[in-house]
């Protein structure tokens, strides 16, 4: 079972519905030993970002063993989230690259 951390400074604010989904997915997984959300409203976005207006978290993924493990955890954060998951962009961001996540959004 996986643990859910916030890095130092994650301000969550009105993500609660995305952190619950996060969270409960985290208690699924035999790895990572630990699902970190590294940024919410805080950090630097684009102007237009999701993140400024309460509705975006980024979550690490480097530390997934796998584009498989990666992959499984999209899958089963769209489960989490049910009949909701049309509401939210759930990505992979910059596969492969330095600043890699998780970026999911709450964008009905």
């Amino acid at each position: 079972m996986a643990t859910l951390a916030m890095k130092r400074g994650v301000q969550p604010r009105g993500l609660i519905r995305l952190i619950v989904a996060v969270a409960n997915v985290a208690q699924r997984l035999d790895a990572p030993r630990t699902v970190t959300i590294t940024s919410c409203i805080d950090s630097k976005h684009s102007d237009r970002s999701h993140h400024y207006r309460l509705g975006a978290i980024d979550v690490r993924s480097k530390n997934f063993g796998s584009l498989y493990a990666k992959r499984r955890f999209l899958r089963l954060l769209k489960d989490e989230l049910g009949n909701d998951a049309s509401e939210y962009d759930i990505l992979l961001e910059q596969l492969g690259k330095p600043n890699e996540h998780f970026h999911l959004e709450y964008d009905p």
